[in-house]
């Protein structure tokens, strides 16, 4: 065993040499990351431009990071994408709506809200003022979905709270009719995997007769408690760091790769991070 202040050398850790990876290779690899951080092709003159930085960067990670982290993070002014922050959020967002929501448009939301508005507006000329609540409480709902991209954009929110906004509210609900339906959805939406007989008995509890239950060791009595009980778990971060990478890989992560994001992850709710890590590695990268 060595002394305190012994000088550790490794072994061949030198830099990789990349010089002989091909243009076409560094060209793919940024239209790849282009459409998935951005949702698009980058133009020629980004293309240009991004490639000669990574040359000019031998290609390292520190390179690759930093072209990521401008796409992800840049609040400069882009045509047609008003920035590269705004955009990355905006496919982000769109993605989760696919995740949880089949892809609900933003017009299907408001119309839907706007239901819920014009029932509150009803109901308040009536006096039936039961009604006009749980209206208004439905449209809240609905705007916390809409809100939801810029709340994340702006580090209001995290990423699963935005999850839990898109598991609470009536489009949710019409897509997953009826308590069984919607306890089985939320868990594969969440977790990618069934619930077990002792979950369903406990979260049908939960949901359809507002009777508390202990889930993953805490208590939640009604639907928007289980909610916030299945969104705060481990599994739902873990879930979430193998959904990146079969978005950006193809495949599912090793348990080394989970062990190595998942305590950050759950600590910092840095999506971010969990993408980037992913995006600048070789496998990625095809180099």
């Amino acid at each position: 065993m060595g002394c305190k202040g012994d000088l550790i050398i490794v072994d061949d850790n030198e830099a990789p040499d990349y010089s002989g990876v091909s243009t076409l290779k560094i060209q793919n690899y940024v239209n790849r990351i282009c459409i998935d951080i951005l949702g698009r092709e980058p133009v020629d003159v980004e293309m240009d431009a991004w490639v000669l930085e990574l040359r000019d960067g031998e290609l390292q990670k520190d390179a690759r990071t930093t072209l990521v982290r401008r796409l992800m993070e840049s609040t400069d002014s882009v045509a047609g994408d008003t920035s590269y922050k705004h955009a990355y959020y905006s496919r982000l967002y769109d993605q989760m709506k696919v995740r949880f929501l089949e892809g609900a448009g933003d017009g299907i939301l408001r119309q839907r809200r706007s239901l819920f508005v014009s029932a509150a507006e009803k109901d308040s000329l009536n006096g039936n003022w039961a009604a006009y609540h749980a209206a208004r409480f439905e449209m809240g709902k609905l705007s916390n979905v809409l809100r939801s991209r810029a709340g994340l954009r702006e580090d209001a929110i995290n990423m699963f709270d935005m999850a839990g906004y898109m598991l609470f509210n009536s489009v949710y609900d019409e897509i997953n009719m009826n308590s069984i339906n919607f306890i089985r959805a939320s868990y594969n939406d969440l977790f990618f995997r069934f619930h077990t007989q002792e979950e369903f008995d406990r979260a049908f509890q939960i949901i359809e007769f507002s009777q508390p239950q202990i889930l993953f060791g805490q208590s939640a009595g009604n639907k928007l408690e289980y909610i916030e009980v299945l969104t705060g778990t481990r599994e739902a971060y873990e879930a979430t760091i193998r959904w990146a990478y079969q978005g950006l890989l193809a495949r599912d992560p090793s348990a080394v790769e989970i062990s190595i994001s998942i305590e950050d992850f759950f600590q910092t709710n840095d999506y971010q991070k969990v993408q980037r890590d992913i995006l600048i590695t070789d496998e990625y990268a095809r180099f």
